[in-house]
């Protein structure tokens, strides 16, 4: 990201916020849960918004990103905003993040060329566990939007009947979407959030089309989930909060077997 582009920003910014006093709308939510497409949705609609992954070490840092901005301007002074936030089947969430991430974890270049198939499942079974990359996402919700905001997700309705839940706090009207929800209908309950009824959610950032999509495609299909990790996984509050009992036993047996 330029300098210019943080400027330009910066400056956009400060003028919706003190000068047309709109309310922002912040993103907020692991990365690999659909929320590149959503911003962009936003952005494209003209709203004051932002994506952000963390907010509570922006406290930490000076660097003056996305998070750094809504934190000093808007938590920091208690200013009231809406906040989306989105989650997804764990499973589906770790396989992108570990994609995304397999420069690192593999600790090769272009690993997804240079491993085999039954590598690639090996590692993700093996190191991506072993490095407690999995937590991160599991325990975003604590780690992250409860001590940032200071709501616990945990303590309102789940959005497993509907596939998005509204509710409100004192500062943060806050929607829970699910990536999982259909497209049409994450559209009119975010349209609606945001006051825009005709919104339609443009996807964008698929794994599946990235330089990596067709061993992507072929380790989902391929892949196997060692029993104590489908254990770990979808008995955490996470899953068992944003999905039903049936939902869980699908998503178990889904990633139980080759498909």
């Amino acid at each position: 990201m330029s300098l210019v582009y943080k400027i330009q920003r910066a400056i956009h910014n400060y003028h919706q916020l003190y000068i047309k006093h709109e309310i922002p709308v912040a993103i907020f939510c692991t990365g690999r849960v659909g929320s590149m497409a959503l911003f962009s949705t936003l952005e494209d609609a003209g709203i004051f918004s932002f994506k952000i992954e963390e907010l509570y070490n922006a406290t930490k840092r000076r660097n003056y990103g996305s998070g750094e901005w809504f934190y000093q301007n808007v938590l920091k002074a208690k200013r009231k905003a809406k906040i989306i936030s989105i989650a997804r089947d764990p499973i589906a969430l770790m396989i992108s993040d570990f994609f995304n991430k397999l420069h690192w974890i593999a600790e090769q270049k272009r690993a997804w060329e240079a491993l085999s198939l039954e590598e690639l499942i090996a590692l993700f079974n093996t190191r991506y566990f072993e490095q407690k990359r999995h937590l991160s996402h599991l325990n975003w919700f604590d780690n992250e939007f409860k001590r940032s905001l200071g709501v616990d997700v945990f303590d309102y309705p789940s959005p497993s009947t509907n596939g998005f839940e509204h509710f409100t706090t004192e500062l943060y009207d806050i929607l829970l979407l699910r990536t999982e929800t259909e497209d049409n209908i994450k559209s009119k309950a975010v349209g609606d959030f945001v006051n825009r009824p005709n919104l339609k959610i443009q996807r964008s950032n698929v794994g599946d089309q990235k330089i990596f999509g067709e061993v992507y495609q072929d380790f989902k299909k391929a892949l196997i989930v060692a029993p104590q990790h489908l254990d770990t996984v979808y008995q955490s509050q996470y899953a068992r909060h944003f999905y039903s009992i049936d939902e869980l036993a699908r998503m178990r047996e889904k990633w139980s077997t080759a498909q």
